[in-house]
């Protein structure tokens, strides 16, 4: 037989891993020939010809006025699959049943898939986007030649961004023709009209072809009993391009120019632990406090950052939001007598109008007010003994429609979530395959300037989108939330981890990757009208990612190795020193695996669901739990190891 029957895949469901219970859709894999599609409730995922990923998913969001996507409702479905095609039938609602919807997906052995959606509004239905979205991979595609065709009939030749792209890249799509690693992806949309965007610049690791067109208004009207149809339909063809290299398998380490960079903790009002944790921050090691303050920020909490960061010998940098009615000198000299008065000294100061917390388009229209680099000249005034820094508070989008001007600054800056589109696991997984191209399109604009991320984290601290980020209170996976429930389990230690494993080769300074409490807390605190989290227990100290964090902290500024040779899935970063290395090796995948290494004397601790309990309730259990260690290493799903070997 040339196919098979449908086969369940999926993360494993684990309190301690997801820091949460939600139960997920399952994903079906389904074959027929040479096609393979996995088959989701509101996705149909990897899309491969001949082993190739052709294309990485087709989606149908339904979106509200805030952009969030909306909740399925009353769904029904219907999968089968045998020898020659694939059929896929959901119908489900949307709002209490104001909006019912039918897809219907039709695929073939030959290559050929269809898909067709249906909108049914009960009542008027109000939306900022509604349809269909097919994503596009970054591998074997990125600069790479791109025929497009148009509605009118006309056809453009291109290519796919290299760097990555701050505005939509094409326009007015009828067709799409390219190739991926040999096969040939032939795409047609109809019923609506179609753009595509960067999404690197969310940190999705692929290219967005989408409706509706963002210069169309919004939101709009899908009018009460007027049916609205979408198709798409996909051809692919041709055989994968040569053969494969055989990867290698056995863990290799190299080193590299760069040494690690330092790795610090982001506060602001709020954040900061109780005084009784104080010591469990130190212990983590932090090499800087990237503290951001406006208008409203009490003098208490200056002082308190004060006193935290002389006990720790912690440098400050600061990030400062600039009142949008008032003037810029004016709004930095009084953050600088507050500072002063509290005794806090910053060695780096990004200065930021208010106006720019918001998303604009690469052609704006802008905020008005000061600009961002009449902020920094302002700085140099204000903080005249300070580094001063351009860029923004936000994401790379915002740095990339917005780019600061190198030759003002004395270093750049952004920060990253991973939860902007979607949020399910496998998709925040996948973020990391962009940041390569997030980094080399920083460097590529900040023309030599020394590159220190802001806020690198699962949930998002602030919402350039819209009016605020999303309510999470019951914890579940919800795109653009500040809380997510991966931050308390074994998911962001090992997340953090490939974060770091990917500045490897290029030039992050530096990077912050938690706080000491709330939101994006390393060191544990109850945190009230939240769902029970997995380290809700008395004898809690710290969350999971504590551990990754204190040891990536201690190997700030020290000769950095390059690791490859890792099972697909595993992230690793590590350094040399002394005579010795020391490593992190991540498992971000939803099955173990085996690391095989070439140590013949080292010691090793493995953070995983089984350990999970000492190691929350320890913070210096790396240490305790070290165990002899050579050959090769057992990483479990989502667990994270600690060798420290001779070099």
């Amino acid at each position: 037989m040339d196919w098979e029957e449908t086969a369940v895949i999926g993360y494993p469901t684990s309190l301690k891993i997801f820091g949460t219970d939600e139960i997920t859709s399952p994903t079906r894999l389904v074959k027929v020939g040479d096609l393979s599609l996995e088959v989701e409730l509101d996705a149909i995922r990897a899309i491969r010809w001949k082993g190739v990923e052709a294309v990485s998913g087709i989606y149908w969001p339904i979106r509200d006025s805030n952009w969030i996507a909306l909740e399925q409702e009353n769904v029904r479905e219907s999968l089968t699959s045998n020898g020659e095609k694939v059929e896929f039938d959901l119908k489900f609602s949307i709002a209490k049943g104001m909006l019912n919807c039918e897809l219907s997906l039709n695929a073939s052995k030959s290559g050929f898939l269809e898909l067709q959606l249906l909108m049914i509004p009960q009542v008027d239905f109000k939306t900022n986007r509604s349809g269909f979205a097919v994503l596009h991979p970054i591998f074997g595609v990125a600069g790479k030649p791109l025929a497009v065709t148009h509605s009118d009939g006309s056809r453009d030749e291109m290519e796919f961004p290299l760097l990555i792209s701050p505005g939509q890249p094409v326009f007015d799509i009828a067709g799409l023709r390219h190739e991926v690693e040999g096969v040939v992806v032939d795409i047609s949309f109809d019923g609506e009209i179609f753009e595509m965007e960067d999404q690197r610049n969310w940190s999705d690791a692929s290219y967005k072809t989408y409706c509706r067109p963002l210069v169309f208004p919004f939101t709009y009207t899908l009018r009460a009993g007027k049916t609205v149809r979408q198709s798409i339909a996909i051809s692919l063809s041709g055989s994968p391009s040569g053969a494969r290299s055989p990867v290698r398998k056995t863990l290799a380490l190299d080193p590299v120019p760069k040494p690690f960079p330092d790795v610090g903790l982001a506060l602001e009002n709020g954040w900061m632990c109780s005084s009784e944790n104080n010591h469990l921050v130190a212990a983590a090691s932090p090499k800087f406090f990237q503290v951001r303050i406006d208008s409203c920020t009490d003098s208490a909490f200056l002082r308190e950052v004060a006193r935290f960061s002389e006990e720790m010998r912690v440098e400050i940098d600061l990030e400062v939001v600039v009142a949008g009615d008032r003037d810029v000198d004016e709004s930095l000299r009084a953050a600088a007598d507050a500072l002063a008065v509290a005794g806090v000294a910053p060695s780096r100061v990004l200065p930021l109008p208010e106006g720019y917390l918001t998303s604009h388009q690469p052609t704006g229209p802008w905020p008005k007010g000061a600009t961002p680099a009449e902020a920094v000249a302002a700085l140099r005034r204000v903080f005249p003994d300070a580094m001063a820094g351009g860029g923004v508070l936000t994401n790379f989008t915002e740095f990339n429609r917005h780019p600061p001007n190198p030759e003002l600054c004395d270093f750049v800056s952004h920060g990253m979530t991973a939860i902007v589109h979607v949020a399910d696991d496998r998709s925040v997984v996948e973020t990391l395959e962009s940041y390569p191209s997030i980094f080399a399109s920083a460097e590529a604009l900040a023309k030599g300037r020394p590159y220190r991320l802001g806020l690198v984290s699962i949930g998002m601290r602030s919402n350039p989108y819209g009016p605020a980020v999303a309510d999470n209170p019951d914890m579940k996976r919800q795109i653009m939330a500040m809380h997510d429930p991966r931050h308390r389990g074994l998911f962001a230690a090992a997340w953090i981890v490939g974060a770091l494993a990917k500045t490897e080769g290029h030039e992050v300074e530096a990077v912050s990757l938690g706080a000491p409490s709330g939101p994006f807390a390393i060191v544990f605190e109850h945190q009230s009208g939240l769902g029970q989290g997995a380290g809700e227990s008395g004898s809690t100290r710290v969350l999971p990612m504590f551990h990754p964090f204190r040891a990536a902290a201690a190997m700030s500024r020290k000769r950095r190795l390059a690791v490859s040779g890792l099972p697909d899935g595993v992230f690793g970063i590590a350094v040399e020193h002394s005579k010795c290395v020391e490593m992190i090796l991540a498992n971000l995948s939803e099955t173990g695996t085996s690391v095989v290494t070439h140590f013949a004397d080292g010691f090793a601790s493995v953070l995983s669901d089984e350990s999970f309990a000492n190691a929350v309730s320890d913070e210096d259990w790396i240490t305790r739990a070290r165990q002899p260690f050579e050959g090769a290493l057992e990483l479990p799903a989502f667990g994270v190891g600690f060798i420290s070997a001779k070099s």
